[in-house]
């Protein structure tokens, strides 16, 4: 880590950062899914996924975690809003339509179970998702006519 904070533009905030990441992985989700041996781990991951005819939908997704043997998947969304503790979960509806495009897609391209959440950096906080509340807002944002999901989705990123 110390090699790379000092190439940080906000080395301060990236000290505080690192060890706000420490406490809540230990038990998480996350720590659930990397522990398992054979997982695939890959940051960054670009996803095109086909909705309909003439629809499709595109997006990067920074942590995605595959365990092959069990079909499942972990995808986390690290958003670096200035938020305190309180402000955390206030994220968590900010961002439900991005997370459930990113899940329906995930689950539509594998097949397989998909587990979804956000971290917040500043404060420190895995958020996840239940698999119910985001098909739930995919059922939303599906009836939307496409340049309003797309307008959605883009307010949302």
């Amino acid at each position: 880590f110390r090699v790379f904070q000092s190439s940080s533009p906000n080395p301060e905030r990236s000290a505080t950062e690192w060890q706000l990441l420490q406490k809540p992985l230990r038990d998480s989700l996350l720590a659930q899914f990397i522990t398992q041996p054979g997982v695939i781990i890959q940051t960054e991951f670009p996803f095109l996924w086909r909705i309909d005819d003439q629809n499709c939908l595109e997006g990067v997704i920074d942590l995605f975690v595959l365990d092959l043997a069990q079909r499942s998947a972990l995808l986390i969304d690290w958003k670096t809003n200035a938020v305190n503790t309180k402000g955390a979960a206030d994220l968590r509806g900010k961002y439900r339509a991005q997370i459930a495009a990113y899940w329906k897609a995930v689950s539509e391209i594998t097949g397989f179970e998909v587990q979804a959440a956000l971290y917040s950096t500043a404060a420190g906080q895995l958020l996840p998702f239940e698999p119910a509340e985001l098909a739930s807002e995919w059922q939303r944002l599906a009836q939307l006519p496409p340049n309003e999901l797309r307008t959605t989705l883009d307010d949302a990123q």
